[in-house]
């Protein structure tokens, strides 16, 4: 697995979900696998997007950062082109989520075995 691919997503989950609802809140992490798949979910409870937002969110991975203008979305729209780059269309972000009911990042990656296992070390 490359590295940096979790940590944005807890880290967007804790500012712009978990830091902008009242009182406490949760951030789980989840791994299962599907088939040849690995797939791995944030999931948070915070603040959540209404569709507008969550629909602009949607549009802003799916252009290249090098063509984006200065506005937010830098970790999900890094993690979604290092994904794609490295793993293949099939491993972009899928991203969910509800006013006021939090946010749920999800996105799989193949299973590679042999070298592919030590490819992020030096």
């Amino acid at each position: 697995m490359l590295k940096l691919l979790l940590q944005p997503l807890v880290e967007n989950a804790m500012i712009h979900g978990i830091q902008k609802k009242e009182g406490a809140g949760t951030i789980s992490i989840h791994v299962e696998r599907s088939g040849s798949r690995m797939v791995f979910h944030v999931v948070d409870d915070g603040k959540g997007m209404t569709e507008a937002e969550l629909e602009a969110l949607r549009r802003r991975l799916d252009v290249p950062a090098s063509e984006q203008p200065q506005e937010g979305s830098y970790g999900l729209r890094n993690v979604n082109e290092r994904l794609q780059l490295h793993y293949g269309a099939d491993s972009r972000l899928h991203i969910e989520s509800k006013p006021n009911a939090g946010t749920h990042v999800s996105f799989s990656i193949p299973i590679l075995e042999g070298p592919y296992e030590s490819h992020d070390r030096r």
